[in-house]
């Protein structure tokens, strides 16, 4: 399902199977495929595309995902800045 949610464009979704990806629960293991994931509902915006006031779930949670990927050096270099 979050798969299908993902090829949809879904925050949510995209952000629980870079997830799963990352540790090889249910899917193949691939950092690489995973950080992918985790970039691109980053990149969306915080609100709800249709639904204004509700918030775009997943967004927040991977935009700290890749937070910790750079301070931590996980898949890309190291970034304290």
């Amino acid at each position: 399902y979050f798969a299908k949610a993902a090829s949809q464009g879904n925050a949510e979704g995209m952000y629980n199977l870079a997830r799963l990806t990352d540790r090889g629960l249910g899917v193949e293991k691939d950092h690489n495929f995973a950080l992918k994931l985790l970039e691109e509902p980053a990149a969306q915006p915080p609100k709800h595309p249709i639904f204004n006031a509700f918030p775009n779930l997943g967004v927040a949670e991977a935009e700290h995902s890749l937070g910790l990927r750079y301070a931590e050096g996980v898949v890309v270099h190291k970034n304290l800045v």
